[in-house]
């Protein structure tokens, strides 16, 4: 008996109604926000709660799945004063009026491609909660993806690394390994890693690449994922401080049936600088991230040459020093000191703490390789000297549908009996609502609420930008990417002035201009010209502004096209 044939007595008028989208954004967003077993708990403490599905083909819970506890399939949830959902619409228009939404949006970022959502939510009153903003009152996320992301990509870096060992000659129990995507959960992709991690006790890892080496930056939750994959291999923990040794003793007979670990920590990345008043310059963490200009990079030098496989999950921002730059990698390389086979940057900064990054990857196209030398980078698998595996892309939950989505449905679901008390038009004063949600909270009776008025701030210094809505279709264009108080100084302003009387054109293409937070910006922009001259002159006067006005500099992309479609930034 479903839940709809226990409340038959229930008064129609009295029923509230909660929607579930489907989701459009993405082919791979396969996740729900409510699983079917949660939906039947929640209508059974709730009895005056319903549920209508809008039906879904891919979706990793099955329409009969959710009308098996009682919910309603149907298209039309415009009975649905709460409607629920992962990302975003395609279309910000399928957004129906006078309610309240839950999904990401990503508006906080200000990114042009954002904005669009963001005035429908205001112009049709919705009362909207970001679930990326959902936090409790320590300012911790309420509802997070960090672990999923971290044990997807830590698989399919496996997987694309037993591809790219097989390019170099040899087979190894690491080709079984699928893509994250084909496991049904993480216990069932575990239970495979478990096999996995027997075979290579059994058939040996090939001398050439041993000892195989894997670093981890970072703490959280990505890092924690990324942990508990390797977990399931044959793996030994070890100090950075051992690996020299470990890889000078090249005949000890452990190496070829283990994999070793070692965590990244700060101490192990920078230094600090002498100086005549801190004789000692002792590394400690919390000054470290209090005054990073106080110390200096050590991380490629001391330990990246032993190092097989790195996993980068560590916050960054451009008051860091880099991990690694490219000029390090070659150094190395023409050295002959590095083992480097590839790259897992799950923090995905473009231009970022690794600079190999200028390009990101998605799940159809997971990796490129990449060039130390020559720095040239293609989309194919394959191996030859100075080539290293690179993957860099920041959507790795989706991969995981199933398990994400029961994280996300036990959050929501204490939540829901309050969404629907609560009117969605009362004043935010009376939005008698748990913390978590008033925090989440972006807009509210056509306005933005008081913690996220910065994003107009953000939208009107971004006018000085002038941005076109449209990309110019030029012959010659460049990307560059300039990082630090680029409004305090005036620093943007004197670019915009520059390009103009330069008569080149531009299109902005991504930034975060400090919000609420930090007063630390950056901004990408793409410079077009036919003029080979005038585009050079333009990269020569914006690298001395930045000189002059201490930001960072970096020309990510210089690169010429007969024509270029809008760039996708990254979301």
């Amino acid at each position: 008996m479903n839940i709809i044939t226990n409340i038959a007595d229930q008064n129609n008028n009295d029923l509230q109604y909660v929607g579930i989208r489907a989701e459009d954004y993405s082919k791979w967003e396969r996740r729900a926000p409510i699983t079917p077993q949660d939906m039947e708990e929640i209508q059974k403490r709730n009895p005056y709660v319903r549920f209508i599905v809008q039906s879904s083909r891919k979706r990793i819970f099955q329409d009969k799945e959710y009308e098996a506890v009682g919910a309603q399939i149907s298209d039309d949830l415009s009975k649905c004063q709460l409607i629920l959902g992962i990302k975003r619409p395609q279309n910000e228009q399928d957004i129906l009026p006078d309610r309240s939404y839950i999904f990401f949006s990503h508006v906080i970022k200000t990114q042009a491609q954002n904005m669009g959502l963001l005035d429908t939510l205001l112009k049709k009153k919705i009362r909207f909660f970001d679930i990326e903003c959902m936090h409790d009152e320590r300012g911790k996320r309420v509802i997070t993806f960090g672990k999923q992301g971290g044990i997807a990509a830590t698989i399919d870096f496996l997987a694309g690394m037993g591809q790219f060992i097989l390019q170099k000659g040899y087979s190894t129990p690491l080709l079984n390994i699928a893509y994250s995507y084909k496991y049904f959960n993480t216990v069932s992709a575990f239970d495979h890693l478990q096999k996995v991690g027997q075979e290579i006790f059994r058939k040996k890892l090939p001398q050439d690449i041993c000892p195989l080496i894997i670093g981890i930056t970072g703490k959280g939750g990505v890092a924690e994922g990324t942990w508990e994959v390797l977990g399931n291999l044959p793996i030994k923990i070890v100090d950075p401080d051992q690996l020299q040794y470990l890889v000078q003793d090249k005949n000890n007979v452990e190496h070829r049936t283990t994999i070793y670990v070692t965590h990244i920590d700060f101490k192990h990345q920078v230094k600090k600088i002498k100086t005549k008043s801190d004789k000692k310059h002792v590394f400690n963490n919390e000054d470290y991230k209090e005054n990073p200009e106080k110390y200096e990079p050590i991380f490629a030098q001391k330990y990246l040459p032993y190092i097989s496989v790195l996993y980068h999950t560590q916050y960054w921002d451009n008051r860091y020093p880099r991990l690694i730059e490219n000029r390090q990698l070659t150094q190395l390389s023409k050295e002959n000191k590095i083992r480097l086979l590839g790259i897992c940057d799950i923090s995905c900064d473009l231009k970022g703490a690794i600079e190999v990054l200028d390009t990101y990857t998605n799940p159809d196209k997971p990796f490129f390789i990449y060039d130390i030398i020559t720095q040239y980078k293609e989309p194919q698998i394959k191996y030859k000297e100075n080539n290293i595996l690179y993957m860099g892309f920041d959507s790795q939950p989706s991969l995981l549908p199933y398990d994400s989505s029961i994280q996300c449905s036990n959050v929501l679901k204490k939540y829901i009996r309050h969404l629907i008390q609560v009117p969605y038009n009362a004043p935010f004063n009376k939005q008698n609502l748990p913390q978590a949600l008033k925090n989440g909270m972006i807009t509210l009776n056509g306005e933005l609420t008081e913690d996220y008025k910065f994003i107009d701030l953000t939208r009107k210094r971004k006018a000085i930008l002038g941005m076109p809505t449209q990309e110019p279709k030029m012959l010659q264009n460049v990307d560059i990417k300039m990082s630090g108080h680029l409004f305090d100084t005036g620093a943007i302003n004197d670019v915009v002035v520059l390009l103009g009387q330069l008569k080149t054109k531009f299109v902005y293409l991504e930034s975060d201009v400090g919000g609420k937070v930090s007063l630390i910006s950056y901004v990408i922009i793409r410079i077009n010209s036919h003029s080979v001259d005038k585009l050079n002159a333009a990269k020569i006067g914006i690298e001395k502004i930045c000189q002059k006005k201490k930001i960072q500099f970096d020309i990510i992309k210089d690169i010429k096209v007969e024509e270029q479609s809008q760039p996708q930034p990254k979301l």
